[in-house]
């Protein structure tokens, strides 16, 4: 968007368009910052086996029920099964992170190169209604990306 505004004649249009390639520079690097943050994150959930710690945790349902059946649970089963549940909830509650920032992501991505042509229009010749729009386009992704940013800070 830089190189759009740079090769802008000079003028109102031109001004418009170098403060709207900052807004959205920052923007960029603010997505940039989530692609990586998900990285660690795809990391981490690779050195977890997912699918072990599921099979633990339901043989330990199954043995609590068995248990159950017999008498009251012994302590260090309830404790295995707690420990499991815990252990169960964060492993899919990563996952489910992870799932919700790659389409988050991919919705932002799509959003940018919108925001790349949108302003590409500007730099041949848009309205004045046009530049508003995008601007508030540029304003809407800024704030979606901030709060994905923050969203990604709480599962830390």
């Amino acid at each position: 968007m830089s190189r759009l505004a740079d090769g802008t004649p000079p003028g109102a249009v031109k001004d418009r368009l170098v403060v709207l390639a900052a807004n959205a520079a920052s923007s960029v690097d603010t997505v940039i910052g989530l692609v990586r943050r998900g990285a660690e994150l795809e990391r981490l959930a690779e050195s977890v086996d997912v699918d072990a710690i599921t099979a633990a945790y339901k043989q330990a349902q199954r043995d609590a029920t068995t248990a159950n059946r017999r008498g009251p649970i012994p302590e260090d089963l309830a404790d295995t099964l707690d420990s499991l549940r815990r252990q169960h909830r964060s492993a899919q509650h990563v996952l489910n992170a992870l799932d919700d920032l790659d389409g988050r992501l991919g919705e932002l991505r799509a959003r940018l190169r919108e925001l790349v042509l949108a302003t590409a229009e500007l730099a041949l010749g848009g309205s004045e209604a046009a530049m508003d729009a995008v601007e508030r386009r540029v304003e809407e992704l800024a704030l979606d990306a901030s709060a994905l940013r923050a969203a990604l800070l709480e599962l830390s």
